[in-house]
């Protein structure tokens, strides 16, 4: 075992963060579609929180919106819920925040009015994922708005990785 296995394996166990910020500017243009938003590559990860903040309501509060989250696995393409509900996010303000329980068949939670700003990640538990593409499936929409997406991950061996859309 040599320093490059030493290294390897420290950062095999370390948190990491991916963000990509200013998911779907126009939510109706891809309603029911699914907008791809993070891809695991090199190995499975664990998540910690994955979750979104409100950069532009621009209508959000005009009709339904639903937001449910979904990994496409790397192999064979099947669509697994990360969520397995949608969360009805028309009327979210500015800085709301919408995150996983980490309970596959719980919708997202959104963290809005009294509480806006102040989310809590993984309510429940963490999720393992395996390689493929996390995204969302808009459901229902009939608005605009913008949300920056944030995933904090531990890689389950070294060569795993988020990498962001």
């Amino acid at each position: 075992m040599g320093m490059k296995n030493d290294v390897n394996a420290l950062l095999a166990g370390t948190r990491r963060i991916a963000r990509r910020d200013g998911v779907v500017g126009d939510l109706v243009l891809f309603a029911p579609t699914t907008v791809p938003i993070f891809t695991v590559v090199g190995g499975d990860i664990q998540v910690h929180a994955l979750y979104a903040k409100v950069v532009t309501v621009a209508g959000l509060d005009v009709a339904a919106t639903t937001i449910t989250l979904s990994l496409t696995t790397a192999i064979g393409a099947i669509v697994v819920p990360i969520a397995g509900a949608g969360v009805n996010v028309s009327g979210a303000t500015v800085e709301a925040l919408i995150s996983i329980t980490g309970a596959v068949a719980v919708a997202p939670t959104l963290f809005d009015a009294a509480v806006r700003g102040v989310g809590i990640p993984n309510l429940t538990n963490d999720q393992i994922q395996v390689p493929g593409s996390i995204g969302m499936i808009v459901g229902g929409a009939a608005n605009a708005g913008l949300l920056d997406w944030t995933i904090i991950y531990t890689p389950l061996n070294a060569s795993s990785l988020v990498i962001v859309v």
